[in-house]
């Protein structure tokens, strides 16, 4: 004789109870993935800036008259990059001095390559200022201070709340 066995399964409440605890697990994971995003770009942007920083460091560690000579002393808002540099310092026959070469790494370290939509500081860092300065004097020490806006987290559609960022150097470039 066979026997019968009362057949059980879940109830619609139960079923109910376990896709709320999934949806409030997976809102919980959807909110910490925006926070990754952003702390993903916010580490983009200061990777950025450090790396633009070096590269400007490299060129006036290659133009130590230049720097002495104070000829990158420089406050981005003077600068135009609509309009590209008349003197291409890299071609192999130029005949640049130390202060041409020097405003020709700023505007291809502010405004990037003319030729290239992409480069450059202005370019990669939203409302991105450059301000070259020496304390003191050019050979004493030189500061390098960029700095450019970022989004707040969960603003980015309305555009108009944002975080000023800041990246400052000070270093000292020997003869």
């Amino acid at each position: 004789m066979s026997k019968l066995h009362a057949q059980r399964g879940f109830s619609l409440i139960e079923v109910l109870v376990a896709v709320l605890v999934v949806a409030v697990g997976l809102v919980g994971l959807a909110g910490m993935q925006l926070v990754g995003l952003k702390g993903n770009q916010q580490s983009f942007s200061k990777n950025q800036a450090a790396h633009h920083t070096q590269a400007l460091l490299e060129r006036m560690r290659g133009n130590p008259a230049g720097v002495f000579n104070n000829s990158y002393v420089v406050d981005s808002t003077t600068l135009n990059c609509s309009t590209p540099l008349a003197t291409d310092c890299t071609a192999a026959t130029s005949t640049c001095d130390s202060a041409e070469v020097a405003k020709y790494d700023i505007y291809g370290a502010f405004c990037g390559s003319p030729d290239s939509s992409s480069g450059g500081i202005k370019r990669d860092l939203s409302n991105a200022k450059l301000i070259i300065s020496c304390p003191v004097n050019c050979t004493a020490g030189v500061t390098i201070d960029i700095s450019w806006q970022e989004q707040v987290l969960g603003k980015e559609s309305a555009g108009s709340e944002s975080v000023p960022r800041r990246l400052s150097i000070n270093t000292r470039i020997g003869k």
